[in-house]
């Protein structure tokens, strides 16, 4: 998804205010996911995705630089690696990887 900082980035660097081009997804959908700047001070710097929400996004390492109004960006859906999300999200369970079915070896005695 594209999209462009509405706000400065607070002091820590760490989170901005965002609007993703008129599109609309739910809160989430890009945590765990990568943000990748375009413009700006941090242009071709990613960073992950901490939370996104409606409004913001939060990263988890700050930026090298403040984030500024009108600065934009490429916003990548993350993955939490659940079946459910590989299912619904993605629609791609027939790639899941994961082995969520197998016992923890505590239960195994």
């Amino acid at each position: 998804a594209n999209g462009q900082a509405t706000s400065a980035s607070n002091s820590y660097r760490n989170s901005f205010n965002h609007s993703l081009n008129g599109t609309t997804y739910p809160s989430g959908w890009g945590s765990l996911g990568l943000v990748t700047m375009t413009s700006g001070l941090n242009a071709g710097v990613s960073r992950t995705v901490k939370q996104q929400d409606l409004l913001s996004i939060q990263v988890v390492r700050p930026w090298p630089a403040p984030i500024a109004s009108g600065d934009t960006f490429v916003l990548r859906a993350g993955c939490d690696r659940a079946m459910a999300t590989c299912s619904g999200k993605f629609n791609n369970l027939n790639r899941f990887r994961a082995t969520p079915l197998v016992p923890v070896p505590e239960t195994l005695l």
